[in-house]
């Protein structure tokens, strides 16, 4: 038995005489290798070689070079045999004419997947699985697709099967996984979801030293928001009026958007309304709008009309393409 190397080694059968008992005379032996599961490409075969166990010694070594390479393979064996072609007028015969000799393997393989960033009408993300280290047998892998901020069926389509490295593939060997991605008309942040691999088989030693690609799909819709203020006749009493921050078109938000909200006097001053100075307020996420309340103070003054501005900015879009379209009102 012998650990390959990636160089050339010599292993030994060897000839012996049972119970250390001497060879009076030379006996010459033939030896023939036949392939197992190692081949041409394992050792180096011989046919019909000529070895002896010589006057006064009790056992021959019987050499045979061992071939190293850099490719991942199960434990390989072979099999010598030996006949006898001159006993020198000796009584001898094969007790145990032939033996396995067994090669274990040095090599080792791994797959890994890479990571892919998309936009959403991109169509599909497509990942790549590389092949690090030789394979001589083919090595297949199982792949799906899971969830994480992107979803299935609204943001990509579920995959999974099995990929193939067919037997001889090299360092450096691809196979590709393609995934379908959903294209919308919401605003919505980068999100990600998962192709994961599982299951390999070879008959060698291989590893997955990445088992996880993470696909990120980058939105590619823009949304606006617009302020609109409010008309009020005032009374005695307090009353409130609603300033509207509302997503144009009627478009929904996919995530919280945080807005900044402060008023500014015009002829209305702080008799006349409660001014408020960068307070927040948020269109929360799955909806198209968020009402702004102002206190409008009543009074038992004549006096003439009067207005007051409110402004917007936003504060966190949470990852969305927003703009702000009318910010004052």
């Amino acid at each position: 038995t012998i650990t390959e190397t990636d160089a050339t080694q010599q292993g030994n059968f060897v000839a012996s005489i049972n119970g250390g008992a001497t060879a009076q005379e030379d006996i010459v032996l033939s030896f023939t290798t036949t392939d197992g599961s190692a081949g041409a490409s394992d050792y180096t075969a011989q046919s019909t070689v000529s070895y002896t166990i010589t006057k006064g010694t009790s056992s021959v070594n019987i050499p045979v070079d061992v071939l190293g390479d850099a490719i991942s393979e199960p434990t390989e064996d072979f099999t010598g045999e030996i006949s006898i072609t001159n006993a020198n007028g000796q009584d001898v015969s094969l007790n145990t004419a032939t033996a396995t000799s067994t090669i274990n393997d040095n090599d080792s393989a791994s797959i890994a997947i890479n990571d892919v960033s998309v936009d959403e009408d991109a169509g599909t993300a497509v990942f790549t699985v590389t092949l690090t280290g030789n394979i001589q047998d083919q090595l297949t892998a199982d792949f799906t697709t899971a969830d994480n901020s992107a979803v299935n069926p609204g943001d990509y389509t579920t995959n999974s099967g099995t990929i193939t490295f067919a037997a001889g593939s090299v360092d450096g060997a691809t196979q590709t996984i393609t995934v379908d991605i959903i294209e919308d008309a919401i605003a919505e942040p980068a999100e990600t979801f998962f192709v994961d691999l599982s299951n390999l088989v070879t008959t060698g030693t291989a590893s997955i030293s990445d088992n996880q690609g993470v696909g990120t799909i980058n939105d590619n819709d823009a949304i606006s928001i617009s302020l609109a203020g409010f008309t009020i006749t005032e009374t005695d009493a307090t009353q409130q009026g609603n300033f509207v921050a509302s997503i144009d078109g009627g478009a929904t938000a996919q995530e919280d958007i945080v807005l900044s909200f402060t008023t500014t006097d015009g002829s209305a001053g702080a008799s006349d309304y409660t001014a408020q100075s960068a307070v927040s307020y948020t269109i929360a996420k799955g909806t198209s709008s968020v009402n702004i309340p102002v206190d409008v103070l009543g009074d038992a003054i004549s006096e003439p009309t009067e207005d007051f501005t409110g402004e917007i900015s936003i504060t966190n879009a949470n990852g969305q393409d927003v703009s702000l379209n009318t910010a004052t009102a």
